[in-house]
């Protein structure tokens, strides 16, 4: 074994053992950073009220920015985690549903806001799975001009002019679904699978890393 070979051994050891060592440590490192993230971003809108209740308090916690920090950051994510559940409870009263209904009714006469709004709120319900039968059932579709096929999510039936039942087809683009295409299929070239719509959705947002066997997720019955 020559030297050069030797140095080029050891060389790819060290490379090998880098990547495995970041492939080990980054998703724990973007892990981290994402959750800091929506921990700020959770906490920092009540963090200014309750910075101005300690000042008008005269409450001196300043001169330790870390406990000053970590206090209004902490009180700050436990309010605004009540006020979600407070919201979710309020959601189910009848005077909670006229609520928000104004609240909606209100952002969808607005120009260009009602677009952001609805994109927003279904991609929030179909994470949160509370799209409730929208998307439950998850097909496999033809890729127009391609033998292919891709994720789909019936979302409605209906009847043509030509009385051939048709199915509305959403599919979700990846791994962006708050947007896509909209079919309508004839119903026999729809394949219908056992894919659950949050173990779809995480095959199309994870581009297909996270996966569950398609061929075995396709339903016998063939429909």
């Amino acid at each position: 074994m020559t030297e050069k070979h030797t140095i080029r051994t050891l060389y790819a050891r060290i490379r090998g053992n880098f990547v495995r060592g970041l492939a080990v440590l980054f998703p724990f490192y973007l892990t981290i950073i994402m959750i800091r993230f929506l921990i700020t971003a959770i906490s920092k809108p009540l963090s200014h009220p309750i910075r101005w209740f300690a000042h008008l308090f005269a409450l001196d916690i300043k001169a330790h920015p870390f406990i000053e920090n970590a206090l209004i950051v902490g009180i700050s994510l436990l309010l605004t985690l009540s006020l979600i559940l407070f919201v979710g409870l309020l959601a189910q009263r009848v005077f909670g549903k006229r609520i928000m209904k104004l609240f909606e009714v209100t952002f969808e006469k607005l120009p260009l806001v009602n677009t952001l709004y609805r994109t927003f709120r279904e991609f929030t319900r179909i994470l949160t799975g509370d799209a409730g039968d929208t998307y439950k059932k998850v097909v496999l579709v033809s890729i127009p001009g391609s033998q292919g096929k891709t994720i789909g999510f019936v979302t409605a039936s209906l009847m043509l002019d030509d009385t051939m039942p048709y199915l509305t087809v959403f599919v979700p683009t990846a791994p962006n679904i708050s947007t896509g295409f909209l079919l309508f299929l004839p119903q026999h070239e729809v394949i219908e699978t056992t894919l659950t719509s949050e173990e779809a959705f995480k095959i199309i947002v994870s581009i297909g890393i996270l996966n569950k066997r398609i061929e075995n997720a396709v339903d016998p019955s063939g429909k």
